[in-house]
C-alpha cells in the first residue's frame, strides 16, 4: 500500500430509532396522516463519553438527526439535520493520557553514491493528554553528523 492509496470507513457511533406514535381518524387509518399539519415532541439522551464533532484533511467526525416518511404508495422521504457534539474529556479518566511521548528518526544525507553522512532528529512531549489553551512543551533534538548544513527546521501540531 503506498501513501497515495485512499482509505476510507464509515462506523457508527451510535443509533437511537423511534417509531412516532400516528393515530387516524379511524381503525382503518391508524397508522396514516390525512392532509394538515401535526407536530410530534419527541427528544432523545445523547450517550455518556460521545466523541466530539470534527473535521480535518484525515477524517471527520459528524452527526446528524434523519426524519423518514413513508408513503404508502411511492417513495420514502428522508430529511438529515446536522448537529455539533462538543464532550468535555476528563483526562484524569484516560490512562495513557500522563504517559510521556517520545520519537527518535535518523536520515541518511546526500545522494546513493555520496552519503554526507546522518542528521538525527528526537522529539519528546512530557505527556499525551492536553487541554485546550494548556501550553505543550515540545522538546527536540537535533543531531547534524554530516559534513552538510540544515537551513531550517519545522514542528507541525496536526488533528
Amino acid at each position: 500500500m503506498t501513501s497515495s492509496d485512499i482509505q476510507a470507513s464509515d462506523e457508527e457511533v451510535f443509533n437511537y430509532t423511534t417509531v412516532l406514535p400516528v393515530k387516524g381518524e379511524k381503525e382503518v387509518d391508524e397508522a396514516l396522516l390525512h392532509p394538515g399539519s401535526y407536530y410530534f415532541p419527541f427528544e432523545f439522551n445523547l450517550p455518556q463519553r460521545l466523541p466530539s464533532s470534527f473535521k480535518s484533511k484525515h477524517g471527520r467526525l459528524r452527526y446528524f438527526a434523519r426524519m423518514t416518511i413513508y408513503t404508502p404508495d411511492g417513495p420514502h422521504h428522508e430529511r438529515k439535520s446536522k448537529f455539533a457534539v462538543i464532550s468535555a474529556l476528563d483526562l484524569n479518566s484516560e490512562p495513557d493520557a500522563a504517559l510521556p511521548v517520545e520519537n527518535d528518526t535518523y536520515e541518511a544525507v546526500g545522494s546513493w553514491c555520496c552519503i554526507a553522512g546522518t542528521v538525527t532528529a528526537s522529539m519528546k512531549l512530557e505527556r499525551k493528554g492536553y487541554t485546550l489553551k494548556e501550553a505543550i512543551p515540545i522538546y527536540a533534538e537535533i543531531k547534524n553528523l554530516s559534513t552538510r548544513r540544515i537551513h531550517s527546521t519545522k514542528v507541525s501540531l496536526i488533528q
